[in-house]
């Protein structure tokens, strides 16, 4: 995949880092601690970016806006839209001599994403959050038992 006649994944030394679990599991506060303590910044595109500047990490989506509720990819339309947001942060994180690109992932959608990205040069790693089905479940009714498709 090329955009701005950049491959995004020859050569790449940069791990894709997702943080996987339920509805409820944590994985937008992981994310969003990551960005807020560290020396970050979102930049503009269609799907926002967080970059973290003193951790070398990009995360795809805007950790940083209190107002935002559903930051990650979950606010992403189609899978086309992903690969594009994907490609784009790698692209920005190579141009910034970053190691990592990190994104909170469904579990039902993250494989075919990791072996695209893998079969382009990107390591992966995967950062499993498992909590209590009682606390996943307070966590939805606390937003207001909404749950991100």
């Amino acid at each position: 995949m090329t955009t701005f006649g950049v491959n995004a994944f020859d050569g790449s030394p940069l791990v894709l880092l997702t943080v996987l679990g339920t509805n409820g599991a944590g994985k937008s506060t992981v994310l969003r601690a990551v960005a807020e303590q560290g020396e970050s910044v979102v930049a503009g595109y269609t799907v926002p970016l967080t970059a973290v500047r003193n951790f070398g990490i990009v995360l795809i989506g805007d950790y940083l806006t209190p107002s935002v509720k559903i930051p990650g990819v979950d606010r992403i339309g189609s899978k086309i839209e992903i690969l594009n947001a994907l490609e784009h942060a790698c692209i920005q994180a190579k141009k910034a001599g970053y190691w990592a690109v990190a994104w909170e992932g469904v579990m039902l959608h993250t494989r075919q994403y990791h072996l695209y990205a893998a079969g382009r040069g990107l390591r992966t790693c995967y950062y499993v959050l498992r909590v209590p089905l009682e606390t996943a479940f307070a966590r939805i009714q606390a937003r207001g038992g909404k749950a991100p498709a």
